[in-house]
């Protein structure tokens, strides 16, 4: 079947490409600024996140998370700093790599 001559011509979509990026927890260091410890989180979490949740998150480990975790987890962090304006984005840091080289949960161990 010859192709019509009113049938539009499709124009391949240029690609863009999508950089690599590694997301890192930035929580300890939030702590350490404020001079609080991931005891003191803990304990403003108890009952929203277990102990070992808590301390994935502070030593950079957790490679997973909800939104209901973080809401927990900015509250409890506004609340310990007495910063209201704190937000996700100061939890998080998201920092481009090379090509091939983001990490992945089993750099993160």
């Amino acid at each position: 079947m010859a192709d019509s001559p009113s049938a539009p011509r499709l124009r391949p979509v240029p690609v863009t490409p999508i950089p690599d990026l590694t997301v890192t927890w930035q929580v300890k260091a939030l702590l350490t600024r404020h001079r609080l410890s991931s005891y003191q989180l803990q304990n403003a979490l108890r009952g929203h996140l277990s102990q070992p949740a808590v301390s994935r998150i502070v030593s950079g480990r957790s490679v997973r998370i909800d939104l209901r975790t973080l809401d927990v987890l900015l509250a409890a962090l506004r609340a310990l700093t007495g910063n209201a304006d704190l937000q996700v984005g100061d939890l998080l840091r998201a920092e481009e790599t090379l090509p091939g080289t983001a990490r992945g949960p089993e750099d993160r161990k």
